[in-house]
C-alpha cells in the first residue's frame, strides 16, 4: 500500500494549544480522517473539539488559503501541509 506524508498543525483557538506534526497516512485517507486520527492521539478527544476552520498550504502563494470542499472528500496528496483551528462545539 503506498503512503503519503502530511504536515498537519491543530490549534485549539478555546486553550491556546497548539500540536504541529508529520504524519505518514495510507494512500486515498481524507482530511476528516486525519483529523479525527490526529485530535485523538494528542489527547484532545475529551475535549469535544470541533473544526472552525481548515486551510492549506498554495505553494504557488507561499501562504495557507482556506479550504472550499468538504474535509470527507478532500484526499490528502504527498507532502500537502494543512493547518486546522478548532473550537468547543457550541450546545443549542
Amino acid at each position: 500500500m503506498t503512503k503519503v506524508k502530511v504536515f498537519i498543525k491543530l490549534v485549539d483557538d478555546s486553550s491556546a494549544q497548539n500540536k504541529a506534526l508529520v504524519e505518514t497516512v495510507p494512500e486515498g485517507m481524507t482530511l476528516k480522517e486525519l483529523i479525527e486520527k490526529k485530535v485523538a492521539s494528542v489527547g484532545w478527544a475529551d475535549r469535544e473539539l470541533i473544526v472552525k476552520s481548515a486551510q492549506l498550504y498554495d505553494e504557488d502563494f507561499k501562504q495557507f488559503v482556506d479550504i472550499t470542499e468538504p474535509f470527507d472528500s478532500l484526499v490528502l496528496l504527498n507532502m500537502q501541509r494543512f493547518e486546522v483551528h478548532l473550537n468547543k462545539a457550541v450546545s443549542e
